[in-house]
């Protein structure tokens, strides 16, 4: 008996446990912390695949981002609608945030500053969810 319980909880550890590579997938909770990192990591292109909003069953409107080092280009429906400079930094709370230099316009989406949840696959831009604003759900497509 004293043998089979070690082995037993060996076992379980071995198998039971499924470990996903940090800041992978679309569906991760492991966002990245690291400034730098997530400076690398943002650039690329990002469809909008989802809207959170105190509103029920929010319209997704069609909203990509194209961020390189520096800029984020908008495009909506195909046409680019904005482009703008952007910064990653990180408040007290050790929160990265996205801040950018673009005005609100009167197009059907735009970027404020906003916190910055960010894995290898997803974006998640927080415009104040908390206090009841929306959230944007980005999956990346390049």
């Amino acid at each position: 008996m004293k043998t089979v319980l070690p082995l037993v909880c060996f076992l379980l550890v071995l198998f039971g446990c499924e470990k996903a590579e940090i800041g992978t997938g679309t569906d991760c909770t492991d966002y990245l912390t690291n400034r730098l990192l997530a400076e690398n990591q943002i650039r690329g292109e990002w469809q909008l695949a989802r809207v959170s909003s105190i509103a029920p069953n929010p319209t997704v409107p069609d909203v990509r981002l194209v961020i390189d080092r520096n800029r984020i280009t908008v495009w909506e429906n195909g046409t680019q609608t904005n482009r703008f400079r952007y910064l990653i930094v990180k408040n007290r709370s050790k929160e990265l945030l996205l801040w950018t230099d673009a005005q609100p316009q009167n197009t059907a989406w735009h970027l404020h500053n906003a916190r910055l949840l960010l894995c290898k696959n997803r974006l998640f831009l927080d415009d104040g969810i908390a206090l009841d604003g929306p959230g944007y759900d980005f999956h990346r497509t390049r």
